[in-house]
């Protein structure tokens, strides 16, 4: 009678087979466990993502309001690096609202249309060289509706 024996390289080659197939199947369900261990951020830390995002807008219109009435008296430049800086302040806060455009129109599809407005206006109000107090209100209203669009109190 005769045993069948296998050969040692068989048995090798089946132990490594085996090992590979472990260690990939280890590997994904260490990677799925990991992966439901995941929080999601809630919506109220979704939401001050999108309220920081903007916040650099919001500074750019209260400087507008500051800068403008320095640099434009009677429909002329008196000072020009005020008047600059209104300027890139009022383009700041427009490149702003367009950086968190999606977020904010999830928030406030309305609100942000009426910000994105209302800094399109105050932009041309900057370019004509309009009165001062036409200027703020812009920016004081711009402001406005954009802490309404991001559900800033």
């Amino acid at each position: 009678m005769s045993v069948y024996r296998e050969p040692a390289t068989r048995r090798a080659r089946a132990a490594g087979i085996a090992a590979v197939v472990g260690l990939l199947l280890g590997a994904l369900a260490g990677f799925l466990v990991g992966r439901a261990s995941v929080e999601e951020p809630s919506l109220g830390e979704q939401i001050g993502e999108v309220q920081e995002e903007i916040r650099p807008g919001l500074n750019a219109l209260e400087l507008v309001g500051i800068e403008y009435p320095e640099g434009v008296r009677g429909g002329r430049v008196v000072a020009e690096t005020e008047y600059r800086a209104a300027e890139s302040q009022a383009d700041s806060a427009a490149a702003a609202v367009d950086a968190a455009r999606q977020d904010l129109e999830l928030l406030s599809p309305a609100g942000t249309r009426r910000a994105s407005r209302i800094i399109a206006e105050l932009q041309r109000l900057i370019g004509e060289r309009a009165e001062p107090g036409a200027v703020q209100r812009a920016a004081r209203e711009a402001s406005s509706s954009l802490e309404a669009s991001a559900r800033i109190e």
